[in-house]
């Protein structure tokens, strides 16, 4: 589809400008075809159908769809008619292993709110908080092991970097007088970790939280 810019012209009859105004119109969207690829651009997100039903639902969102932008967003972006500024802006961008993000601005800082990892909901699983941009996203892991003694771990997905925290706790069908349990730290690394244990436990579950 064409675009025609600066039409119609004060001098333009409308036998001559008729045309490119509805190009324009069709440029924007073409309720008429059923092809999505020939529906305009604003069917790119939106429901545009002409539908003359009860419930239409032309003008809902389909989805909201980004590119991402060359250079970070800051400062917040401002309208230059009315010199009014944005409160908040939400913009994609690339990280720098060339990953799609989306980025949350606001007056106080600027979010990270996805990540490249995959969440994985299990038992032993892993999630993602948002971080500062530039940094990478925070991985959350946790995980329950069953045995006593020595016990390596190993976590669903690496880290960047050595975990900033690992927590454990005990789990026993009896009830000892003392539960034992700690990480070696000598055996930390962005691989997993080792937990010591006293005999008198079944298991334990444990929750690390690191650099992506």
């Amino acid at each position: 589809m064409t675009q025609y810019k600066n039409i119609p012209q004060p001098q333009d009859p409308r036998n001559i400008s008729q045309a490119d105004i509805l190009g324009n119109f069709q440029y924007l969207c073409t309720p008429i075809s059923t092809t999505l690829a020939n529906n305009g651009i604003l069917n790119v997100d939106h429901y545009a159908t002409a539908d003359n039903v009860a419930n239409p639902t032309d003008g809902f969102h389909r989805q909201v769809s980004f590119l991402n932008q060359s250079q970070q967003l800051a400062p917040l972006p401002a309208n230059s008619v009315n010199n009014q500024t944005a409160n908040s802006a939400l913009w994609p961008y690339a990280d720098n292993g060339g990953n799609a993000q989306l980025g949350f601005l606001t007056a106080n800082n600027n979010t990270q709110l996805t990540s490249k990892t995959n969440p994985i909901l299990a038992a032993k699983g892993v999630s993602y908080l948002p971080a500062l941009i530039g940094g990478g996203s925070i991985l959350i892991q946790w995980g329950k092991e069953v045995g006593s003694g020595t016990v390596p771990v190993t976590f669903a997905t690496p880290f960047g970097a050595v975990p900033y925290i690992i927590l454990g706790t005990a789990f026993s069908s009896t009830t000892p007088l003392i539960y034992l349990l700690y990480v070696q730290t000598s055996s930390i690394t962005s691989n997993g970790f080792t937990m010591n244990t006293n005999s008198s436990i079944d298991g334990f579950y444990w929750l690390a939280v690191g650099p992506e």
